[in-house]
């Protein structure tokens, strides 16, 4: 037989194209498994990262601590004021160092308004805590 007849004859022609569709089938088949292996991956490291991320990933809800705010000071310098349990501390902190400022009071919290219900902005509490003196250790007026 010659190669002409080879490909004109329907039996093989048909043969080949079997065999191209299961090729086809397999690696379809091993693409969508190996999605489905990509996703669950993903999957199971954002349930991690909830899980033992903290807060910062959505997790950790029922933490002790919480940040209620942060202000940079200087260059990398922070003054953090958190909630431990029941208590609110005013924190410094630097690269090397953590330092307790201040224990705040609910009455440190609470603004000038007549309820006292809504918070204080961070440079109010900030400045009950200092006796209200600037950066420069002049009394703001």
């Amino acid at each position: 037989m010659t190669a002409a007849a080879l490909t004109a004859s329907p039996v093989l022609a048909a043969d080949g194209a079997d065999a191209g569709g299961i090729d086809m089938t397999m690696t379809m088949l091993r693409t969508a498994g190996a999605l489905a292996m990509i996703i669950g991956m993903l999957l199971a490291a954002v349930w991690f990262l909830r899980r033992f991320g903290g807060a910062r990933f959505g997790g950790g809800m029922g933490s002790m601590i919480q940040v209620m705010d942060t202000r940079m000071i200087g260059p990398r310098r922070y003054v953090t004021v958190l909630r431990v349990g029941g208590r609110t501390l005013a924190v410094g902190v630097t690269e090397q160092n953590m330092t307790l400022l201040a224990e705040l009071s609910d009455e440190d919290l609470t603004s000038n308004d007549p309820g006292g219900t809504a918070p204080p902005g961070f440079a109010e509490a900030l400045g009950k805590i200092t006796g209200g003196k600037n950066d420069r250790g002049k009394a703001q007026g």
